[in-house]
């Protein structure tokens, strides 16, 4: 039982962390649109949408084992 409160709440934990620097890199690149470096912005969406899918996969992965 430890073991299941001890895992959810570091779940929880890393979910808020993760999506604290996807806030993060998103206003950065909302940031760099509005003051017309569309190429820069474009360039950290596709950073960050990338990093987003290696994440997710890498926490489900984990979930399994």
């Amino acid at each position: 039982m430890k073991k299941i409160i001890t895992l959810a709440a570091l779940f929880i934990v890393v979910i808020s962390s993760a999506q604290t620097q996807f806030e993060q890199g998103m206003n950065k690149a909302f940031g760099l649109w509005k003051e017309g470096k569309n190429a820069e912005a474009s360039a950290l969406f596709e950073r960050i949408a990338a990093a987003e899918k290696k994440q997710l996969s890498a926490k489900l992965l984990r979930s399994f084992n």
